[in-house]
């Protein structure tokens, strides 16, 4: 029976008189290969995300296979093999949803079937708190929050509130930014994207607008007397 203790003795017997036992040896038959459980997969940064799951008894190691589709059958080659009951994958395109299995192998009781899938997304974080400024002379300037990794920020400019027609106007390595190509009285909208330096070529999604509009140069009043 798998998973109980057995203790085995041996005495020798000369078909006249058998000899007592001089001592004993225990053994323990392991289980079939059980499938792995609570499989967490964390999105860590644009280009790492980190597997967790439960530690199995007797598991020698565990193997990592991953797909761009939920499908284990066409995952191919396994990314990875592990003794512990996390993995690191840090082979990872920012803006792509990956999913993950994991089996375990014994040396006696083969492979076990896949685990349950687990997902992550390889999200580039989205640019927070973007404000832009009202009433400077021929200027607006825009700020934000930066996020947490080293990045290039680029700002896009409409004049309605829509991203997707939006035109880049320029780049910063942080905020704020100032536009100092504006019509006065114009309302401009504004959105930044981050590209973080460790998944360059790659932007995050646009966050929310802010709009804001500039005013041009103070005349100064004639005939004053």
């Amino acid at each position: 029976v798998p998973e109980f203790s057995y203790f085995y003795f041996v005495a020798t017997d000369n078909n006249l008189c058998v000899a007592v036992p001089l001592g004993s040896e225990h053994g323990m038959a392991l289980p079939y290969t059980s499938i792995v459980q609570d499989l967490i997969a964390n999105n860590l940064s644009c280009n790492i995300i980190e597997l967790s799951w439960a530690a199995e008894l007797w598991a020698a190691t565990y193997t990592v296979s991953r797909n761009t589709i939920d499908d284990f059958d066409s995952a191919g080659v396994p990314i990875g093999t592990t003794t512990l009951a996390t993995y690191t994958d840090l082979d990872v395109t920012a803006n792509t949803e990956y999913y993950y299995w994991v089996t375990t192998t014994h040396a006696t009781c083969g492979t076990s079937l896949p685990s349950d899938v687990a997902s992550a997304f390889a999200a580039i974080p989205v640019v927070l708190n973007t404000t832009a400024t009202s009433g400077l002379c021929e200027s607006i300037e825009v700020s934000w929050n930066n996020i947490a990794e080293q990045a290039t920020y680029h700002i896009y400019r409409n004049t309605f509130d829509d991203p997707f027609t939006a035109i880049e106007v320029n780049t910063s390595d942080g905020s704020p930014y100032i536009d100092s190509s504006t019509d006065p009285d114009t309302t401009y909208y504004y959105w930044v994207t981050a590209e973080p330096t460790d998944c360059a070529g790659n932007e995050g999604e646009f966050g929310s607008s802010a709009n804001g509009l500039s005013v041009g140069d103070l005349v100064s009043p004639l005939n004053v007397f």
